[in-house]
């Protein structure tokens, strides 16, 4: 049982992995969206740096119309990013939902293996039961039919088991589908720093731009000294006032570059912050698929062990068929010893009363005959009681078998219909031949697909339709339909004696 705990202990934690999962999808969905934004922005950018640096004249005309594709672009990325959070959301529930049915099909396992272990002690307590009470017929069949439903509820949880790996191998293959959502997310987030890296470049280039602007801006502030120096030496009119006029002229381009610088560095202030921040974003985000890659592989080695605990319940169920057939052996000896029993006080009995036949047509010459005679007489009339009782004893055990089969077969097949002479001929079985039979209509009623490739060829024509034929031992036949969901048994046959009897029966007396 702590090896079961421990096992559960194990897939809580890989529950919590998935919750993890979730949350570091929904921010990687935040950042590649975030990132995606200004990646756009980012080219804009570049591409105003590049018609600063060529058209320098023109640069006045052309910032509102960046400003205004800056605009659009944002708005656009925005509502991309609403969208990838609405994805998100969805792809959350799904995660959610898968977890709560792997949630339900573990506590349905814990059941079904708390069940086996109720199972297995009962039936140790019927192999104690069966050792204590074996020289009782009576007792040993009631054990025998305790046996048969140990055997069925046996067969039941190993097919609940089988349902409940089928389902574990399901979840597994999401987690292997989660898996490959999280490559698709990693190669995106290199992308986004393959774009961070070429965004980086495009700030130096920026930089430079801007030295090379200012460099501008001191030539013609030089420029414009030596013109003042000229004007203020000057003495001609016409000389003062083209020399004003190329001062004025140097002074507007001078404040037109300033103007620029200073829209560059505040751009640069920002992209610098909105590089920073996502720096971070992306290293928190690594760290974060870091540790999912541990956890997916924790969840990869628990599913392990978990394959080997099913192993190791398919190996002990394995071992319990094996004790349930070494029970019925000892049950099928038993119930041939008493058998033989009986068969040689019969013999006894008919030796006895042929010596006192003879006995009776001789003369009685002596006391010690007469004697003799008596004593025979009361041996043959203890032997007679004794075979009166045995076969009473036998009669009886026949009645209790068929009053306590009948119910149990109608609790336990609901969708089956047994004739009345089927519970007749199943008496008369010994208790290997009943386990069989038993064995097949289970699997008949359960799993009949499993069974249709051991039914016979041949069918039974009668008066309810056509019957077919269903193996349980080498000779021996299970007689039954299958009609509308429901299955039908009427008769069973244990030699080719019986089979010719038991269809003579079935062709000319069977009723509905």
């Amino acid at each position: 049982m702590n090896d079961w705990w421990k096992m559960m202990n194990k897939l809580a934690k890989a529950f919590f992995l998935f919750v993890g999962i979730y949350l570091a999808f929904q921010i990687l969905s935040f950042t590649i969206a975030f990132i995606l934004e200004h990646s756009l922005l980012f080219t804009i950018l570049a591409g105003s740096t590049y018609l600063l640096v060529r058209y320098k004249n023109d640069l006045i005309r052309t910032l509102p119309v960046l400003r205004r594709y800056y605009s659009q672009t944002r708005s656009y990325t925005k509502s991309k990013l609403k969208q990838v959070e609405v994805r998100m959301e969805v792809l959350f529930r799904n995660i959610e939902e898968k977890q709560n049915n792997l949630m339900i099909y573990v506590r349905e396992r814990e059941q079904i293996a708390a069940d086996l272990q109720e199972k297995n002690e009962e039936i140790k307590q019927l192999e104690q039961m069966l050792h204590d009470h074996r020289d009782s017929s009576i007792h040993t069949d009631i054990l025998q039919q305790d046996l048969q439903e140990k055997l069925l509820e046996v067969q039941q949880l190993k097919a609940s088991y089988h349902d409940m790996e089928a389902k574990i191998s399901d979840a597994t293959q999401k987690v292997v589908k989660l898996e490959q959502q999280r490559l698709k997310l990693l190669d995106e987030r290199n992308l986004v720093t393959k774009q961070l890296d070429e965004l980086t470049v495009t700030l130096k280039i920026n930089e430079q731009r801007n030295h090379q602007m200012s460099a501008e801006i001191e030539r013609l502030q030089e420029q414009q000294e030596k013109l003042e120096a000229v004007l203020a030496g000057s003495t001609s009119n016409d000389e003062v006032e083209r020399i004003q006029n190329e001062i004025d002229m140097l002074r507007t381009q001078r404040e037109s570059l300033e103007v620029k610088i200073n829209e560059l560095l505040h751009e640069k202030r920002n992209l610098e912050r909105y590089r920073t921040e996502l720096e971070s974003t992306l290293k928190h985000t690594h760290e974060e698929l870091e540790k999912r890659v541990q956890e997916l592989e924790t969840v990869r080695a628990n599913e392990t062990f978990v394959k080997s605990q099913l192993d190791q319940v398919h190996v002990l169920l394995g071992d319990k068929e094996k004790q349930l057939t070494s029970i019925s052996e000892r049950l099928r000896y038993t119930q041939e010893e008493n058998q033989s029993k009986l068969e040689k006080a019969g013999h006894k009995i008919k030796s006895l009363t042929m010596k006192i036949d003879e006995l009776i047509g001789l003369e009685l010459r002596s006391r010690e005959d007469a004697v003799a005679l008596i004593q025979l007489a009361q041996e043959n009339k203890e032997l007679e009681e004794e075979l009166m009782n045995a076969r009473e004893s036998s009669s009886m055990e026949k009645h209790i078998l068929q009053k306590e089969y009948k119910p149990r077969f109608e609790k336990i097949y609901p969708h089956a219909e047994f004739h009345k002479e089927f519970f007749h001929d199943f008496i008369q079985l010994t208790t290997n031949d009943r386990i069989n039979v038993e064995h097949e209509i289970c699997l008949m009623h359960y799993r009949l697909a499993e069974v249709e490739s051991k039914r016979r060829p041949n069918t039974v024509n009668s008066t309810v339709g056509n019957l077919l034929e269903m193996p349980f031992s080498s000779k021996g036949r299970i007689y039954y339909r299958h009609h509308q969901n429901r299955l039908y048994i009427y008769r069973v046959s244990k030699t080719e004696k019986d089979q010719k009897v038991v269809i003579r029966w079935l062709q000319n007396s069977l009723t509905a």
